[in-house]
């Protein structure tokens, strides 16, 4: 009896809705070596597209079989041309077989004889339209795909946040998630505002009982990452390799994210909302910064946060592992300004005076830089125009449009939130150290009072820089208050460096 393989695939449903599902290929194949007096010796079976990496190993596997076992053959089954294949390489592989091994080739649903030169001429010909439809249809998706892009919508599954849906009209659209966008909100104002690592918001939310998903209650340490550096939360969407602008309801607020990148990018522990960190004070003992970590300890009273200050390299082997509480540091800075109490009017005037002549300064620096960022924010925006008439114009691909776009959008986002920064009303604060210096003893009740903006703004003021050595606190006056510390220094056991 002759013996055969066979060869079925199916690429999709709906080749199964229209009668090339796999079972009805293999039933097809069989009857067909039936009428060649044969039995089928295996069959190989595939539910993929032709190029999808799977189908391309049980096609290899394929070959490998028939070229070991060609002297125990009589031919490969397929049901059709396109079955097979859709490039002409496999086609040329299955010609080898047939040319080189001596395997004849049969398709069970065309009548197409490759020993023939019309056959093969046809089997050529079949191929050049089955990759000629395999190509346009490639085509076609991609077209769709870029066309849905360039008006704002998803292509794809939509990420944590959102949910897709269907129109009544059966169009692909996406919106917000009830019961997912809340928690998004959560997980960047945790991470941005309250001095959180990656570690400690994973583990924050688990404490705060928000769920991931019912199957998987806790948020794995990837997704919490993955959400806070998802730029479709401030509405744009992502297409091979580029970010566009999208149509779907913002989830974060610009400075927020930008903000949550900014933390991302530096050490874990970095946290602009902590008054001594981001690199204030260095240690004493090697130089490095002292960084603020987040710590949460359980009580009586419940769990309760506490603020750590460590050098940066506190772990290191035979460094000093000394942490200093904000509370311990506080006190020492509560002690420097006592040092600076005076009574003397006349030093006191001397000490308005410097500050207004600086504050007066900063001002017109801060005039100066804002009406800078406000031109440049102008110029971003007509570079933006200018791109755009650019695409239209097709003088750029979709691909660099994508790359400068979102490269422009940016640079103006950082504009912007330098001009908001120039624009907040710096006077307030120079008139706090004026008021608190005129009236030295106030100063302590102002410190306890202002919020870390403005404790930063004093410490500037009155400090070149400060170092923590066995939690000590030493500072460097600037001038005039170098004088009034080594004056008022007696008495209160709190180091100076001069």
């Amino acid at each position: 009896m002759k013996r055969f393989i066979a060869w079925a695939r199916v690429s999709s449903n709906e080749q199964e809705l229209r009668g090339h599902s796999l079972d009805v290929q293999e039933k097809s194949l069989r009857d067909y070596v039936a009428q060649l007096d044969g039995e089928m010796v295996r069959m190989f079976r595939v539910a993929e597209s032709a190029q999808a990496p799977g189908a391309r190993k049980i096609f290899r596997e394929m070959l490998d079989f028939a070229r070991q076992n060609a002297a125990k053959l009589n031919g490969i089954v397929i049901d059709r041309v396109d079955r097979a294949s859709r490039n002409i390489y496999d086609g040329a592989a299955l010609l080898e077989l047939r040319d080189k091994h001596k395997l004849k080739i049969y398709f069970a649903s065309q009548d197409l004889d490759l020993d023939t030169s019309e056959g093969e001429m046809l089997f050529t010909f079949l191929l050049g339209i089955a990759r000629f439809d395999n190509r346009k249809k490639a085509e076609v998706v991609v077209a769709s795909m870029r066309k849905r892009v360039e008006s704002g919508l998803f292509v794809g599954k939509a990420p944590y946040g959102y949910e897709n849906y269907r129109t009544p009209d059966e169009r692909s659209l996406v919106r917000v998630n009830p019961d997912e966008a809340p928690q998004v909100r959560q997980i960047f104002e945790l991470f941005a505002f309250h001095h959180h690592t990656l570690a400690s918001l994973q583990q924050r939310l688990c404490e705060l009982g928000i769920i991931y998903k019912p199957d998987h209650p806790d948020f794995p340490l990837s997704q919490v990452y993955d959400i806070l550096t998802q730029r479709s939360y401030i509405g744009e969407i992502f297409y091979l390799g580029q970010w566009y602008p999208g149509k779907q309801e913002p989830l974060v607020q610009r400075s927020t994210f930008d903000r949550v990148q900014t933390l991302l990018g530096g050490c874990v522990y970095r946290s602009h909302q902590m008054t001594y960190a981001s690199e204030l004070i260095t240690c004493g003992h090697c130089g490095r910064p002292i960084t603020g970590e987040l710590k949460t300890r359980s009580t009586k009273k419940g769990l309760q946060e506490y603020q750590y200050y460590r050098c940066c390299n506190y772990n290191k082997a035979g460094h000093p592992r000394i942490r200093v509480t904000e509370q311990e540091i506080d006190q020492q800075v509560l002690g420097l300004f006592d040092q600076i109490h005076i009574e003397d009017e006349e030093v006191r005037g001397w000490i308005v005076d410097f500050l207004k002549t600086k504050a007066g300064a900063d001002q017109q620096a801060n005039r100066e830089k804002l009406a800078q960022l406000q031109r440049q924010e102008t110029r971003l925006a007509e570079q933006e125009n200018e791109l755009l008439q650019m695409r239209i114009s097709r003088e750029i691909t979709p691909e660099q449009y994508a790359e400068q776009a979102t490269r422009l959008r940016d640079r103006a986002a950082a504009a912007r939130l330098q001009i908001e920064a120039c624009g907040l009303e710096r006077g307030e604060i120079a008139d706090l150290a004026v008021k608190a210096f005129e009236l030295s003893q106030n100063l302590r009740a102002k410190w306890l009072t202002a919020d870390y903006a403005e404790k930063r703004t004093l410490l500037e003021i009155v400090c070149l820089n400060f170092s923590l050595t066995d939690g000590k606190l030493c500072a460097a006056w600037r001038k005039p208050f170098d004088v009034l510390a080594e004056t008022a220094f007696v008495g209160f056991g709190i180091p100076i460096r001069i």
